[in-house]
């Protein structure tokens, strides 16, 4: 919108500038000879150049394009430099989507892996989502998020594997209060474990395993579609809580991310207004 309003003004400037300028000729000076004795006027070929009106408006021109043009560079600048709505964790060590992980990644904690414990005698328990066996505690991990959009007054959250194309949980009609957010309501968040079953925090749906809530990671090892897994942990900023027309209770996590891309409100507009992901990487290889 900036840009736009620039473009107008450098425009009218350009009008102002043509037809304030005079379209004149250089005037031609007369001098005066006596011709046998009488009076005759004959025109010289000298021309005055004094104050030209077009050169003066075309030099007036070329100071309000270039002033123009400054201001217009600078606002794409600051529009360039402006934060989006966006998420971190404390949780895990992350990066974001057209990012590339460092070549030795780093697993999230193991209190965010799902738990699918085997016996392997002498009632010994391995737990096949993890490297060595070891039990993970199946917490969702904390959220937090800022600069959130205008009209901004529910979120949603869904977390779902891109490698295995699972979906691993998914919370929505996160109201924006005190209760999640800080005194002015600019940045909001979620503990760990807040996608617990029964969780205070918002509704959710039924995830990968067939249960209420968040469900942790658990790819096999040495998964040919691709090892480590990449784990996407979006959050959405909403115009309004979801209804239970638009998503029914106890939904599975596929139905939330369809409603939040096709919701539209009574004006017209998508209540979906923003959205960023973070990404965390798990491997159950040795």
């Amino acid at each position: 919108m900036v840009n736009c309003g620039l473009k107008h003004v450098l425009f009218d400037m350009l009008n102002l500038s043509f037809n304030s300028a005079e379209d004149t000729k250089p005037k031609r000076l007369t001098s005066m000879v006596l011709v046998e004795g009488g009076r005759h006027e004959k025109t010289s070929s000298v021309f005055r150049h004094e104050a030209n009106p077009k050169e003066t408006a075309m030099k007036t021109l070329s100071l309000a394009a270039i002033t123009a043009l400054a201001f217009l560079g600078l606002a794409n600048f600051a529009s360039a430099q402006a934060p989006g709505f966006q998420v971190n964790t404390t949780t895990f060590r992350f990066f974001r989507p057209g990012e590339e992980p460092l070549p030795n990644f780093v697993r999230m904690p193991i209190r965010v892996i799902y738990n699918r414990v085997r016996e392997t005698g002498e009632n010994s328990l391995f737990n096949e989502c993890s490297p060595d066996g070891a039990r993970g505690e199946n917490q969702s991990p904390a959220l937090s998020w800022t600069h959130i959009p205008p009209r901004t007054t529910s979120f949603a959250v869904i977390a779902f594997d891109s490698t295995a194309q699972v979906y691993h949980w998914g919370m929505y009609n996160i109201p924006r209060t005190t209760s999640i957010c800080e005194a002015q309501l600019r940045v909001c968040s979620l503990p760990e474990n807040a996608g617990v079953a029964g969780s205070a925090y918002g509704l959710q749906t039924v995830n990968v395993y067939n249960r209420v809530g968040y469900g942790g990671p658990c790819p096999p090892a040495n998964d040919p579609r691709g090892d480590p897994h990449r784990y996407v942990f979006t959050v959405y900023a909403l115009a309004q809580p979801l209804t239970e027309a638009q998503l029914p209770l106890n939904s599975d996590t596929e139905a939330l991310a369809q409603a939040l891309g096709t919701v539209k409100l009574d004006d017209g507009r998508f209540n979906h207004l923003d959205s960023d992901s973070i990404i965390g990487l798990w491997s159950s290889t040795p």
